[in-house]
């Protein structure tokens, strides 16, 4: 029997309209991220210096961005446009597509940086939203008793399916790099390691461990636009702002709390920033165990739920 359900609802998501619609803007975001990433020329326009992008390899997506607007500022923006309003220089000398700040990246790691955004996140929170939602937007619940009474079978059959989206739009976004890489990079190189296969299930762990959370809260609010809404709002950073508040009071209260000591560790969007091939085996060890803790507590708490609640 769950078998079938799995099967129904993997049927289900494939006919909805929104998984396709959901992938197709998936690319476009990831590939113009990419070729900023890879083949938009900062240093022609803007006058960065060469010392300022090698330094910039070498970081990660946001801390490099940041070194750019020191180095550039106001000033050297308006002095890069007074140039280029002389047209002959225009011409000549500024190329927008050229080498990029990762310009000698590998497919793996253009597809880690497109990890670190993100956009995955905020994607698979419409999909999440949407799936998880049907049953109350369209009183779909009730089919399930029609043919089965055991109605963790249904949570789980959903649950599986969504695991199978989750790993499709990884495994796409790592394709849509890797395309990136052949028309962008300096060589193309897929930088296929074992650290790199262990990053990739991390990640798709913590992924993972998302959807479920917006499945929770979708069920827990029976909304669709509820499930939405928060996992959006969780891509965009904007619970760290609360996470942050909590820190700054633990370490008022308690004065033994060592000042590296944050909450925003114990959060999937960290964990997913934190997490690079050369990262240690405890950040390694921390994503796994932050998946284990938000999937089973979204897991049992749907279940809870699911269980308890008479179809409506």
């Amino acid at each position: 029997m769950l078998k079938n359900i799995v099967l129904m609802e993997l049927y289900r998501a494939v006919k909805q309209k929104s998984t396709w619609v959901i992938l197709v803007i998936l690319f476009i975001t990831t590939i113009l991220f990419s070729f900023f990433l890879l083949g938009f020329n900062i240093s022609s326009l803007f006058g960065i210096s060469q010392d300022t992008m090698e330094e910039a390899a070498t970081m990660d997506v946001n801390s490099a961005i940041d070194t750019f607007f020191k180095e550039g500022g106001i000033a050297q923006v308006a002095a890069a446009y007074e140039r280029s309003s002389n047209a002959s220089y225009y011409e000549d000398d500024i190329e927008i597509v050229g080498q990029g700040m990762y310009y000698d990246s590998t497919a793996c790691d253009v597809f880690r940086y497109n990890v670190s955004t993100m956009n995955e996140l905020m994607f698979l929170a419409i999909f999440a939203g949407l799936f998880f939602g049907s049953d109350y937007a369209f009183g779909l619940a009730r089919n399930y008793t029609l043919v089965n009474d055991k109605r963790w079978k249904g949570l789980l059959g959903k649950a599986i399916a969504m695991g199978a989206y989750v790993l499709v739009m990884h495994i796409w976004i790592w394709l849509i790099s890797a395309f990136a890489s052949t028309c962008w990079a300096r060589t193309f190189d897929l930088g296929f390691s074992p650290v790199f296969f262990l990053y990739f299930l991390a990640t798709y762990l913590l992924i993972y461990s998302f959807a479920l959370i917006v499945a929770c809260v979708t069920i827990i609010c029976r909304s669709r636009s509820a499930g939405i809404t928060f996992g959006v709002l969780f891509s965009m950073g904007t619970i760290s702002y609360i996470v942050q508040f909590a820190d700054m009071w633990l370490k008022y209260k308690f004065d033994g709390i060592p000042q590296d000591f944050s909450l925003s560790h114990m959060m999937i969007t960290m964990n997913l920033v934190d997490l690079r091939f050369d990262s240690s085996a405890w950040i390694f060890t921390r994503a796994f165990i932050c998946f284990a803790v938000y999937g089973a507590l979204a897991g049992l708490i749907s279940y809870m739920l699911v269980k308890k609640r008479d179809i409506s």
